[in-house]
């Protein structure tokens, strides 16, 4: 099935000072909408901001799965929106402990090799795109699912969409890109119904820094009830350091766990 992935991410201008998105992924869910076709235009969709509309053809890249970038906030909400809410001191103290934690760490181990698969949980692996040497290992670990969360910048290789089933995300390593409201819940589907199957899991990205390192925490903070730092430990203990350089991510990791799970 091909799906058009439409850029929904908010522009660089809408981010806080700090580069942390201005709103986090249980309240931005709430203001979902589709905004409808242009009659002048049947193929095109409507781009509003607060001071034009343009018309823009759909992304003709296809998707073996549907990253939620095609919807829309509802304008209507734009005082309720589009504001950078109050942090909670929670919030912060948590923020800084991860901040903190890997600043430690990055001193301490910045000359040691990352792994090339870093095991986390059962059947849970991440790393960097699949080489011919990370290729064995997950053979050997009986791998055989991968999740490409780079897709669209470095594609999977045919030879590797042959002997693996392979997913799909279109995530982005931006400080203003939203990824768990993006990508979130079509990755934790990916991951549960694989393990429901028996299947174990690769996830990566490019460096395996931030985008599948993100992902793999939510999924971690919200089905095996580990807090970010508890998160952040496991990988450090299982000799990945290099981690979450991207610190809206971190940002977004603490929103999620203290607005959404925590609800």
């Amino acid at each position: 099935m091909h799906m058009t992935a439409c850029l929904c991410t908010p522009p660089r201008k809408s981010s806080s000072p700090e580069g942390t998105p201005f709103i986090c992924y249980h309240r931005l869910s709430e203001y979902m909408t589709e905004r409808s076709l242009s009659p002048s235009s049947p193929s095109a969709h409507r781009r509003e901001s607060g001071r034009c509309t343009v018309d823009t053809l759909p992304d003709s890249r296809p998707s073996q799965l549907l990253t939620p970038r095609a919807s829309r906030l509802d304008m209507s909400h734009l005082p309720a929106v589009f504001c950078t809410p109050q942090l909670m001191r929670e919030e912060l103290q948590l923020r800084a402990s991860l901040d903190s934690e890997l600043a430690l760490v990055r001193l301490d181990s910045s000359w040691r090799p990352e792994p090339l698969v870093t095991p986390l949980v059962d059947g849970l692996y991440m790393g960097g795109f699949p080489d011919s040497e990370t290729l064995e290992t997950l053979r050997s670990e009986r791998v055989n699912t991968i999740i490409n969360c780079c897709a669209g910048e470095y594609d999977t290789l045919d030879s590797v969409r042959a002997e693996f089933v392979v997913h799909h995300l279109y995530a982005e390593d931006q400080s203003d890109y939203l990824i768990l409201f993006h990508c979130y819940d079509q990755f934790a589907s990916i991951v549960n119904e694989a393990r429901k199957s028996g299947c174990r899991v690769f996830v990566h990205c490019v460096a395996g820094i931030n985008r599948s390192v993100t992902l793999c925490i939510a999924y971690l903070m919200q089905y095996h009830n580990l807090d970010p730092l508890s998160c952040v430990r496991l990988f450090l203990s299982q000799g990945r350091t290099d981690i979450l350089r991207n610190v809206a991510f971190r940002h977004q990791i603490v929103d999620f766990y203290i607005h959404t799970l925590s609800n």
